[in-house]
């Protein structure tokens, strides 16, 4: 059982752990060091990670302590956190942006409601801000084709 404490940890905030690994991929995708492979690896890190989400509300276990309430995560926020920056900082990266669409398509099958809504939501708005960025129209009209295919499929 994690302890509270003065410092985040990963144990006691879930989100604390997708914003740094979001923020490893925004000093990779920098163009001091434009390393793609790096925002990729984390990419697939993170949807592993929210894949074994579970909305504990949902449960009917009865609770370890009955006096301690605590806000539910929502998976707007768990998205966001994971994927928005890279979404945001790798908008021009090609191969980012095709492995960041492939990442929202498997959430969009994710059993929790709550997280497939918003992978589908998401996944259009990243989708949005990659065809503003990404300048050469043959790469734009992969990526938005690949992309439309994962939502029919």
């Amino acid at each position: 059982m994690a302890e509270t404490g003065n410092v985040r940890t990963y144990d006691q905030d879930p989100r604390f752990g997708l914003l740094l690994r979001s923020g490893i991929v925004s000093k990779a995708l920098s163009s001091g060091i434009n390393d793609p492979g790096t925002a990729i690896d984390v990419l697939n890190r993170s949807a592993r990670i929210l894949s074994l989400y579970k909305d504990e509300t949902a449960s009917d276990a009865e609770p370890v302590h009955d006096r301690l309430h605590i806000r539910p995560i929502d998976p707007a926020d768990l998205i966001i956190d994971a994927f928005g920056g890279i979404a945001r900082d790798g908008a021009r990266e090609v191969e980012v942006q095709q492995r960041l669409q492939r990442v929202m398509a498997g959430l969009m099958q994710h059993p929790d409601e709550g997280v497939s809504a918003v992978a589908c939501d998401l996944g259009k708005e990243f989708l949005e801000r990659a065809r503003e960025a990404i300048t050469w129209g043959p790469d734009r009209d992969r990526l938005v084709a690949k992309a439309a295919k994962r939502l029919r499929d």
